[in-house]
């Protein structure tokens, strides 16, 4: 999980994170680099920000628990899409045992592979 406030959304793509804030007016002067802004856990100036909300160690651990499935899972769709021999094609998902995967191969074996069921696996290398 990311150990960066749940608002933050990336301030190099938004000028503003989910609670409102614009980055811009609570980065400390003077700063460059991420610590400049309250949103990450070794922030310089972390009050710049009264709507700063870090995640608690109990949410990191979920978090954590469900990347280590997701990511199980995820190698074992690569390692049966790997099997097929193919370029394109499907292989049945191993996250939610519904659907298909569904995948091709470049030529320089990078694989783009998506499941239609909804938040299960998607990914490209």
């Amino acid at each position: 999980m990311s150990v960066w406030c749940k608002h933050y959304n990336g301030c190099g793509k938004h000028d503003q994170c989910t609670a409102g804030i614009t980055y811009k007016d609570v980065v400390a002067p003077d700063l460059c680099g991420i610590n400049a802004y309250p949103c990450f856990p070794d922030s310089v100036q972390p009050s710049l920000c009264h709507s700063r909300q870090m995640p608690t160690a109990e949410e990191i651990a979920a978090e954590d628990a469900k990347l280590a499935i997701y990511t199980k899972h995820l190698f074992a769709a690569r390692k049966a899409i790997i099997a097929t021999g193919q370029t394109a094609g499907s292989v049945l998902c191993p996250r939610c045992q519904d659907a298909s995967v569904y995948f091709s191969i470049a030529p320089n074996g990078h694989i783009r592979a998506t499941c239609p069921t909804t938040d299960c696996l998607t990914w490209i290398e």
